[in-house]
């Protein structure tokens, strides 16, 4: 049934978080992969976190930069830096982003 799998789910992603603390990130990852599987979208962000801890405690930068684009782009410095810069060009004058300055 459901719920059946969802405990199952749950219960993977509690070992994957075990293991992680535990240094074993292998297992972790093995386990956080196998619970995502069952779980459904949208993913708790608790899932996120793990996989991008996993993912920089494990040297994979570029996968953690595609994770946080991904699911996190709301809060990334380059739309922020985005936004301020189209801020300023609409109070100087100047509506693009691609001035010459």
């Amino acid at each position: 049934t459901q719920s059946t799998w969802a405990a199952k789910a749950i219960m993977q992603y509690n070992l994957a978080a075990a293991h992680a603390i535990r240094t074993e990130f292998a297992k972790a990852a093995a386990n956080l992969a196998e619970s995502s599987k069952y779980i459904g979208t949208p993913l708790p962000a608790q899932m996120y976190f793990l996989k991008l801890y996993l993912d920089l405690i494990e040297g994979r930068r570029k996968m953690a930069q595609i994770v946080i684009k991904e699911h996190f782009g709301h809060v990334t410095p380059n739309r922020i830096d985005m936004k301020m810069e189209m801020k300023m060009a609409a109070k100087t004058g100047n509506n693009s982003s691609w001035s010459s300055e």
